[in-house]
């Protein structure tokens, strides 16, 4: 008789928010204003919402919201395991 053990590891990867991009910010394009609410763990902007703390099943232990950041200091936030997500960066003015 074989017996087979096997171990489970439940690491979580909380994602969080970069502190300088937390806060409540405004947009004005397209002749309209779109607003970016963002905290530790959460980031909403025009209907969606994306959280560092849940944990889907197809994510494998990561969180659902994922944070890179560029050479040039622009941060990519996202859907984990998606694409194509715009860079934000907190400005004063356009640049």
């Amino acid at each position: 008789m074989i017996s087979v053990n096997t171990i489970t590891a439940s690491a979580r990867h909380y994602t969080r928010v970069p502190s300088s991009l937390q806060g409540t910010w405004y947009h004005y394009g397209s002749g309209k204003y779109s607003k970016l609410h963002a905290t530790e763990y959460h980031f909403n902007t025009s209907g969606i919402h994306l959280s560092g703390a849940s944990f889907p099943k197809y994510a494998r232990g990561h969180s659902q919201m994922f944070v890179s950041k560029n050479s040039k200091g622009y941060y990519n936030i996202g859907k984990y395991a998606t694409d194509e997500w715009p860079y934000w960066k907190k400005s004063n003015s356009q640049e």
